[in-house]
């Protein structure tokens, strides 16, 4: 008699008693939030394991993997809590695991409510071998605002099983985003937020923002009043928000929330994330600077142009003088967005280094005070950067140049105080030529070798009295 034929793939699975899927080295995640259980602090800790990393051996019914965790903390080179715990995942033989798809784990560990860095090693149960992630963690916060808890979907009551959050019998289930990871699909931000408060939640005002890496609030912030509060039973409660940020690019996000009291006192609690959103492009990002220009009035759009002229060319400077208040801002927003050498960031670093010249040329020479008009040395020092070399000495100037003036200048006659700049750098070489011309300490230029710089052949009459 003849026996039905199996399919290929189930016969490859059923050939071995060794791993038959997976090469057995753990991919995975962790995270870890600040909260409260039974009035106590725990440390959450979030794992999300690669179900097609681990190594799988087919069992009678299907096929059988898992792994061994142990999470502890340290604090000053020693072990302040420690736990461990063993997993088991048994899945039909076909198909296989799909790509990326990840086993939620969670644990939890008492502590004292002081911080420390966390250690993670997850070690396949079948192949033996290890992954090890580590996170520093910060103290949680004292105030009336717990940990912030970052997950996939929107949070559903529940009373048991894994992944609860809150006190008593009205509890939620929320299932975390063990990396802190959003995209790739997570088009909203869905959070938790824990209060730990004894005031009606009527007394009290809740918002919450997404910030930027540089702390900024984004004009898509989340509004006032989107929460939704639970009135659990106990002293914590929770709350939860949710945010579209699919539009966003990849980069470093915060979620701030802050609760505010009646008097005026406000507790606030921030998470940061990462966006990973490969199909949003980065000219989308808008930078701090260039939003704060939306503010600006006549003065500081007037001060941020005093140090941005001295990069702008002869025909965009005339263009500035016929423009009203809200054509500067697009002047200037547009003038920057020309010359930023890595638009995929937040900042725009070439508009950064400039400013930063500009503060630095004002304390190196005061008289280019604030609302004032940048000396020669200051705006040459804010377009090219210091020099290579500054020569002071007029012999050296002399050797350079041979003075003729009536006579070799050379014999010991007075000469007023002078610099000369050398940019190596600059065009295969050039040179700044700077003379005290009134005796008040104001270095004049009174000649470069600089193309599209002041030129005098015979500048030479002009450092002698």
């Amino acid at each position: 008699m003849n026996r039905p034929e199996r399919p290929l793939a189930l016969c490859l699975w059923l050939l071995a008693l060794v791993p038959v899927l997976g090469h057995g080295q753990p991919v995975c995640t962790v995270d870890a939030v600040w909260r409260h259980e039974s009035g106590a602090p725990v440390l959450e800790v979030d794992v999300m394991v690669q179900r097609g990393s681990l190594a799988w051996q087919a069992v009678e019914g299907g096929a059988e993997a898992g792994w061994q965790a142990r999470a502890w903390l340290e604090r000053n080179g020693a072990v302040v809590a420690d736990t461990s715990w063993t997993r088991m995942d048994r899945r039909p033989l076909d198909p296989p695991p799909a790509p990326g798809e990840k086993l939620p784990d969670q644990v939890l560990l008492p502590l004292d409510g002081q911080g420390g860095r966390l250690r993670l090693r997850v070690t396949d149960l079948i192949s033996g071998q290890s992954t090890e992630k580590s996170l520093r963690l910060s103290p949680p916060g004292q105030g009336e605002l717990g940990g912030i808890f970052l997950g996939v979907a929107a949070p559903t009551v529940a009373t048991d099983g894994p992944f609860l959050h809150g006190t008593g019998t009205d509890r939620w289930r929320f299932l975390p985003y063990g990396d802190a990871i959003y995209g790739s699909g997570l088009d909203t931000l869905h959070a938790v937020a824990e209060l730990r408060v004894e005031a009606p939640l009527d007394s009290l005002e809740l918002s919450a923002a997404l910030l930027n890496e540089r702390g900024r609030r984004l004009e898509s912030a989340l509004p006032r009043s989107l929460s939704t509060f639970s009135n659990l039973q106990g002293p914590v409660s929770l709350v939860a928000l949710k945010q579209a940020v699919g539009h966003l690019p990849s980069g470093s996000y915060s979620l701030e929330v802050k609760l505010s009291r009646p008097d005026g006192q406000v507790a606030s609690a921030v998470r940061a994330f990462w966006i990973h959103n490969p199909g949003v492009a980065p000219a989308q990002m808008v930078d701090e600077a260039t939003l704060a220009l939306d503010e600006a009035g006549p003065e500081e759009l007037a001060r941020q142009w005093e140090a941005a002229q001295v990069l702008a060319g002869h025909h965009e400077m005339e263009a500035w003088e016929r423009l009203d208040l809200e054509g500067r801002r697009a002047f200037l927003k547009e003038f920057w967005r020309q010359r930023d050498p890595d638009p995929a960031t937040l900042v725009n670093e070439g508009q950064t280094a400039l400013l930063a010249r500009v503060e630095e040329a004002r304390r190196r020479w005061p008289q280019a005070g604030p609302g004032e008009s940048l000396g020669d040395r200051a705006r040459i020092f804010v377009r090219f950067g210091p020099p290579d070399a500054i020569e002071t000495d007029f012999g050296q100037l002399n050797a350079r140049y041979d003075f003729q003036l009536g006579g070799n200048a050379s014999t010991g006659r007075e000469h007023r105080d002078f610099e000369l700049w050398l940019y190596n750098r600059v065009d295969g070489g050039v040179e700044f030529i700077f003379i005290d011309v009134q005796g008040f300490g104001t270095f004049e230029l009174v000649h470069s070798t600089k193309s599209g710089e002041f030129f005098d052949p015979q500048w030479a009459r002009k450092l002698f009295p």
